[in-house]
């Protein structure tokens, strides 16, 4: 009798938990697992333009353009316009200043932006072969193009509700963070102003979230990008070994404000970097963070 008025107790408990979390907007995938995402985490859509070319190149290489120009230094094949040019007049910009790597910082994404969004980050690495830039690119030649921003998965205020809702569960009770993708694409702009999607002209694709830690993982590689569409969005789980999933549980379960960087490293090898550009090119995607709590866990912990 005593340990059948446990066992329901347990259930109704679990079962508030669900009405607290999914308020009538999630799903119940199995009955021992309560999905939280689309209606309680934002969906995000996100298009992040590679800086402008001249901020990326900085005012060294500003000076030694203006300086070819009065015919002080010769540039090949340089154009009139930086923005006209490709990522080849990039690579031959970061060489002549010697440079293995440029990094553009951003704080705030600006009006249009996502407020889930923030911290925008752009690296360009200029592999061509020299020997200080090794460490970096191995035995690639060519650019890499990485760009990555600061997710904010719980606010504050989300974050204390759920850790009043989770204050006897352990880490396990939180089995799973999801990224389900709507859209994940490159893309540059086509002499006529219309997007081009350029996806499959990189050499080499991987979507990377880290943290504050310096941990990262790759979860989406380059041969699941043509799966992905609004029509059929695709589920990309953090691994469960990962440093960066272990922070995210004991984030969430500690009610603090909880976020990861998620980021594209593309690269472009050399021979067709004349094809690309970087003035009007950048990233786009469309995401839904989800969490996924074991509610025989939740029930355990009872």
């Amino acid at each position: 009798m005593i340990d059948a008025m446990r066992t329901g107790g347990r259930f109704a408990a679990v079962g508030v938990l669900a009405a607290v979390w999914l308020a009538g907007c999630g799903m119940i995938e199995s009955a021992a697992e309560i999905e939280v995402g689309k209606g309680q985490l934002p969906k995000v859509e996100q298009t992040i333009d590679w800086p402008d070319i001249d901020e990326m190149t900085g005012s060294v290489l500003s000076e030694r353009v203006e300086s070819s120009k009065k015919g002080e230094l010769s540039l090949p094949g340089l154009p009139t316009s930086l923005k006209a040019g490709t990522l080849a007049h990039v690579q031959g910009l970061l060489s002549l200043a010697g440079d293995c790597r440029r990094e553009f910082l951003q704080e705030s994404m600006g009006e249009g932006g996502d407020q889930a969004v923030s911290n925008l980050k752009v690296q360009v690495t200029n592999c061509t072969g020299d020997d200080r830039c090794v460490f970096l690119c191995d035995a690639f030649r060519g650019i890499e193009l990485e760009a990555s921003v600061e997710l904010l998965l719980l606010d504050e205020a989300k974050a204390k509700n759920l850790k009043k809702s989770l204050s006897s569960a352990t880490p396990e009770a939180l089995t799973q963070v999801r990224l389900q993708f709507f859209a994940l694409e490159l893309y540059q702009n086509d002499n006529n102003g219309e997007r081009e999607i350029i996806t499959s002209r990189f050499d080499d694709f991987d979507l990377v979230l880290s943290n504050a830690d310096g941990d990262e993982v790759s979860i989406v590689e380059r041969k699941y990008l043509e799966l992905i569409s609004e029509e059929t969005p695709q589920r990309f789980e953090i691994p469960a070994d990962s440093a960066v999933l272990a922070k995210l549980k004991n984030e969430v379960l500690g009610g603090v404000r909880t976020s990861f960087r998620i980021g594209v490293r593309a690269r472009v090898a050399q021979p067709d970097l004349y094809d690309l550009k970087f003035d009007g090119a950048g990233v786009r995607f469309v995401v839904q963070p989800e969490v996924v709590i074991s509610a025989l866990e939740i029930v355990k912990s009872l």
